[in-house]
C-alpha cells in the first residue's frame, strides 16, 4: 500500500517572484508606450472623457456618441487610475497591464495549485504563463482581455473555494468575479453561464439553501450588466450598439481556429495540414489517457470544481462567439487575443493532467516520456516566439505605438489644420491616440458588422462637398490597405472633387470643393 502523501503548502515566493517578473516586464517590453489600435482609442477616448466630464464618450470616429459598443470596466479602470496617479490614461493603460500580467500569473499558480496540491505544479503553471506569446502579447496592448482574464481568474478561485468549504462568502466572490468579467467583455455571458451550470450540476446542501445560494449568484452576475445595458437602451435605443443580422460562422472561421490553437502546440512555420494532424493525435492521446484515469478517492469524483468550470466556460466561450460572428458582429477576429481564455483554460487543465500523471505511480509510467516532451515543445515554442515578440516591441512598438506611426509625415502635418476644421479619415483612431484630435469615420460602403451594404452611403459621401461641409478636411492614409468597407483613395477622387491641401509618402489631406456627386459615388462601385 503507497505511503500517504504528505500535503504540501504553496509555493508562495517563487510563484510571486515569477508573478513581478510578468509585471516588471510590460513597462521594459512597452518602452515606447503602451500597444495602440482602434479599439484602444475606444478605451482610452472614453477614460479620459469620463475624467474631463463625468460621462463615458467616444471622442473619434463618431464623437461624442456614448460609449456603448464596449462595457465600461476597463475604460472606467485607465480613469481612476490616471486620477490617483495624476498621468494620461494612455500612461495609466501601461501600468494596469503590467500589474495585471503579475496578477494573473499569480492567479494561474494559485489555481494550479488548489487542483493539484502540488507547489511544483504551481510554479511550473506560473512559469509556462510568464512565458505564454498570447498572454504577453495582450498586456502589452490597450485592451480589456488582461482584466477579462484576472475577472476569469478570481472568479474560478472563488469557486474552487466554495466548491471544497460550502463557505457562502467564496461564492459570492464568484459573482461578484462573474460581474466584473461580463461588465469587461460582453463575452463574459459565457463565464456567468458557466458558473451556473458548474453550480447546477455541483451536489450538496439542502434545497432552501441552494435555491438561496443560486439566487445571490446570479444576482451577483447579472446586475451590473442589467444596469449598463438600461443606460445605453436609455441614451440610444440600443443595449450593446449591435444590430441583428444572420452571417453564419463559415469554413473561413474554423480555418481561422485551427491556425491559430495548433499554433499553440507546434512551431507556425509547420505547414497547417501537417498541424492539423499533430493537433488531431495530440487530441487523440489526451482523450484515451482521459478515459483511462482512474479515481479512488470518492470525494474527488463527485467534485472537480474547477475542471468542470474550466471545461464548461470554455464550450460556453466557444458558442458565444459562433452565436456572436453569426448574429451580431462578423467582424469577430478569431485570434490569440479573442480566442486567450482558451488558451489560459487549456493552460490549467493541462498542467493538472500531467501532474497527475506524473504521480500515477506505475500505471502513469507510460505517460510520463510523452508528458514531458509535449510540455518542454509547448514551453519552447512560446519562449522562442515570446523573445522574438519581445524584440520587436522593444525595437519598433506596437500597433499605432509602431515607429511607423509615431513619425508618419501624414500625422505630422496635422498642427498644419486650423482647430476649427473636421477631419473626416479612414483612421480616426490614430488620428485621436497620436495627435488628440478627434475625428470621423469616412462614409463606410458597407457595414462590417453587419455585412450590410449601407444604402446612405451616396447621400453620405455628397455631404461631405456641400457648402454647409466648408470646413471639412479628408485625410487619408495609404498603408491602411484592411479597412474594405471604406472608399479608396481613388473612389474618393472619382466621386468628389477634391483639393489637395497636402502630400506625403504615407498619404494625403484634400479638402472637398462644393460641387455635387458624380456618377462613381453610386452604390454600384461598392465591393466588399
Amino acid at each position: 500500500m503507497p505511503a500517504a502523501r504528505v500535503p504540501e503548502r504553496f509555493a508562495f515566493g517563487p510563484v510571486l517572484l515569477l508573478a513581478l517578473l510578468g509585471a516588471a516586464s510590460i513597462p521594459y517590453t512597452t518602452r515606447w508606450g503602451i500597444g495602440l489600435s482602434p479599439d484602444s482609442a475606444a478605451y482610452i477616448g472614453s477614460a479620459r472623457s469620463l475624467l474631463a466630464d463625468g460621462r463615458l464618450a467616444v471622442p473619434s470616429g463618431r464623437p461624442g456618441e456614448p460609449l456603448t459598443h464596449f462595457p465600461p470596466l476597463y475604460p472606467s479602470l485607465l480613469a481612476a487610475s490616471a486620477a490617483i496617479f495624476r498621468v494620461d490614461p494612455i500612461d495609466s493603460a501601461r501600468w494596469c497591464n503590467a500589474a495585471l500580467f503579475g496578477a494573473n500569473i499569480f492567479l494561474i499558480g494559485l489555481l494550479v495549485f488548489q487542483e493539484t496540491l502540488s507547489s511544483r505544479a504551481a510554479f511550473s503553471g506560473a512559469g509556462i504563463a510568464l512565458f505564454l506569446t498570447d498572454l504577453l502579447n495582450v498586456h502589452t496592448m490597450a485592451w480589456s482581455e488582461p482584466l477579462f482574464v484576472a475577472c476569469m481568474l478570481l472568479g474560478l478561485l472563488g469557486f474552487t473555494v466554495w466548491g471544497r468549504t460550502g463557505r457562502f462568502l467564496f461564492l459570492a466572490l464568484t459573482g461578484v468575479a462573474a460581474a466584473a468579467a461580463w461588465i469587461t467583455r460582453y463575452a463574459g455571458v459565457s463565464f456567468v453561464a458557466a458558473c451556473v451550470a458548474a453550480f447546477m450540476e455541483h451536489r450538496g446542501g439542502p434545497r432552501e439553501r441552494r435555491t438561496r445560494d443560486l439566487v445571490v449568484l446570479c444576482g451577483l452576475a447579472c446586475l451590473p450588466m442589467a444596469v449598463w445595458t438600461l443606460r445605453n437602451l436609455t441614451l440610444t435605443g440600443n443595449p450593446v450598439a449591435r444590430s441583428v443580422a444572420f452571417h453564419p460562422v463559415s469554413g473561413e472561421h474554423l480555418l481561422r481556429v485551427l491556425d491559430q490553437v495548433s499554433q499553440w502546440f507546434l512551431p507556425g512555420s509547420i505547414a497547417l495540414p501537417l498541424r492539423a494532424a499533430g493537433l488531431a493525435v495530440l487530441l487523440a492521446t489526451a482523450l484515451v489517457a482521459w478515459s483511462r484515469r482512474r479515481t479512488t478517492d470518492a470525494s474527488e469524483r463527485s467534485q472537480h470544481t474547477l475542471r468542470r468550470l474550466l471545461t464548461r466556460f470554455v464550450a460556453f466561450y466557444l458558442l458565444s462567439l459562433a452565436v456572436s460572428i453569426s448574429f451580431f458582429d462578423a467582424g469577430t477576429e478569431l485570434d490569440g487575443r479573442i480566442l486567450l481564455p482558451v488558451l489560459v483554460s487549456l493552460l490549467i487543465l493541462g498542467v493538472y493532467f500531467v501532474n497527475r500523471w506524473w504521480r500515477a505511480g506505475p500505471s502513469g509510467l507510460r505517460w510520463r516520456a510523452p508528458a514531458v516532451a509535449l510540455c518542454a515543445l509547448f514551453v519552447l515554442i512560446h519562449v522562442r516566439r515570446g523573445l522574438q515578440s519581445t524584440a520587436v516591441f522593444m525595437a519598433d512598438g506596437r500597433g499605432y505605438a509602431a515607429r511607423a506611426w509615431r513619425d508618419s509625415p501624414l500625422l505630422q502635418r496635422l498642427s498644419d489644420l486650423s482647430p476649427s476644421q473636421v477631419i473626416y479619415a479612414n483612421v480616426p483612431d490614430a488620428v485621436y491616440l497620436l495627435s488628440g484630435r478627434g475625428a470621423r469615420w469616412l462614409p463606410e460602403k458597407i457595414n462590417p458588422v453587419t455585412l450590410r451594404v449601407n444604402e446612405n452611403y451616396p447621400r453620405e459621401l455628397a455631404a461631405l462637398s456641400t457648402p454647409a461641409a466648408s470646413t471639412t478636411v479628408i485625410l487619408y492614409a495609404r498603408s491602411v490597405t484592411y479597412r474594405w468597407f471604406l472608399p479608396s483613395e481613388g473612389e474618393l477622387l472619382e466621386a468628389l472633387p477634391l483639393n489637395l491641401l497636402v502630400s506625403t509618402t504615407d498619404g494625403a489631406i484634400y479638402r472637398p470643393a462644393a460641387g455635387t456627386l458624380t456618377e462613381a459615388g453610386g452604390m454600384r462601385e461598392c465591393r466588399p
